[in-house]
């Protein structure tokens, strides 16, 4: 992937580091994305090859299914032939029995919790608010986007109308908003621009932000 895009494209050599650093990182991530569509792809044939069984990618990840390696092992993809010890590997992963990855895989589920933290998806915040602008059809504010990226579709019974620790980064900020802009009433803070002194006045990560969107970013 790499080889490929300088092949096809050039940045000025001022920024040539700042691109290496850049692409890695979107490879490595387009890397990990593809590792975990195989696998449901894997399960999805072997359902349909050997137990005739109609079983699309989306089925098999809702329902959690999964395979022994032997079975992953027998609907080994095209682009793998030749290489199945790569694939072996990959199963491995799956399977828990890689145990560095394992371990990694453990720490990221626990950092992560159970209770999610936003319902946007794989889109970043400018992605889910242009998406957004064209279903309601009218223009949001950043704050505005946020909040909904963040809001519960199907709020279980005793359950915060927003994801993870939502609630309390947004009550910090309107209390920090306010401070600076006391004419400002509390139900209009959604609709106004994002202060970036606010954001950074929020206690909870290194940097202040806790995922809201600044006018820098």
């Amino acid at each position: 992937m790499i080889t490929k895009f300088w092949q096809l494209y050039r940045v000025l050599d001022e920024h040539k580091a700042r691109a290496d650093v850049v692409l890695l990182a979107a490879a490595k991530k387009k890397a990990r994305q593809l590792q975990y569509e195989v696998r449901w792809v894997a399960v999805s044939q072997y359902y349909h090859y050997y137990l005739h069984q109609k079983m699309t990618k989306t089925q098999a990840q809702k329902l959690r299914l999964t395979l022994s390696k032997e079975q992953f092992m027998m609907v080994v993809p095209r682009w793998c032939y030749g290489r199945h010890d790569g694939w072996a590997s990959l199963v491995d992963r799956w399977l828990g029995a890689d145990a560095e990855f394992a371990a990694k895989s453990i720490k990221a589920r626990a950092n992560r919790g159970d209770d999610g933290t936003h319902g946007q998806g794989n889109r970043n915040h400018w992605g889910f608010k242009a998406m957004k602008e064209d279903k309601l059809k009218r223009p949001l504010s950043d704050m505005e986007s946020w909040k909904m990226a963040r809001e519960r579709s199907h709020r279980k019974e005793g359950k915060s109308q927003y994801y993870g620790k939502t609630e309390e980064h947004l009550g910090s900020y309107i209390h920090h908003y306010q401070e600076l802009h006391p004419d400002v009433p509390v139900a209009e803070v959604a609709q106004s621009q994002i202060d970036d002194t606010a954001v950074v006045a929020i206690q909870g990560k290194k940097n202040g932000r806790l995922g809201l969107p600044t006018r820098a970013s």
